[in-house]
């Protein structure tokens, strides 16, 4: 009897708590996407359950061409960010972390949007925003 393995869709997979989530999950019995900028990152890891994709949240077209490429996701985990580097004054707290936090609803509802059109969300069973 052949068992159904949950699919996930991790953005921002590359490294830090993406990556480790990706490996433990890829670990445990589940098929990850594990969608990054950099698949090539992902290359060194040896486990048939973990398959890096390239998915850049902030392109909406490589966003469309990612989700094409998967059948079926069970459950999304929206990790995506970005580091911002530079020293203490010469940053605008408020603006950059508005700024940040808006432009990763807006991708992350693009591809919630894009996952139901594209039939791939079929389970809708767990959307996770890390």
């Amino acid at each position: 009897m052949q068992t159904y393995k949950k699919v996930v869709l991790i953005t921002g997979a590359s490294s830090g708590i993406g990556k480790a989530t990706a490996i433990y999950l890829s670990q445990n019995g589940f098929i990850v996407y594990a969608g990054t900028r950099t698949p090539k990152k992902l290359l060194s890891i040896k486990n048939k359950n973990l398959i890096p994709i390239k998915l850049d949240v902030t392109d909406f077209k490589n966003i469309k061409e990612a989700i094409s490429k998967i059948e079926k996701i069970d459950i999304l985990i929206n990790n995506a960010g970005y580091g911002l580097v530079s020293t203490a004054n010469h940053i605008s707290w408020r603006g950059d972390y508005n700024l940040a936090l808006k432009e990763a609803k807006e991708k992350h509802k693009i591809l919630m949007v894009l996952l139901i059109k594209s039939n791939c969300f079929k389970c809708k069973e767990v959307v996770k925003n890390i």
